[in-house]
């Protein structure tokens, strides 16, 4: 919503209380298409997709 409203990122990333290459990083990580801009859903469903999973077995046996 900021981002549309042309909001610096710097100003979004004050807002959110993070870092400015915290927000870049986010930004660039999930915009897709140049036109349309960063989209919050996808990039929702991208980190749930490559969200790192702890080990269903431990790597030595007791």
């Amino acid at each position: 919503m900021m981002m549309r409203a042309t909001h610096s990122i710097r100003a979004i990333a004050t807002h959110l209380g993070r870092a400015p290459s915290t927000v870049s990083r986010e930004i660039a990580r999930h915009t897709v298409d140049p036109i349309k801009g960063y989209d919050a859903g996808l990039a929702g469903y991208r980190a749930r997709l490559t969200r790192h999973r702890p080990r269903q077995r431990p790597k030595l046996h007791p």
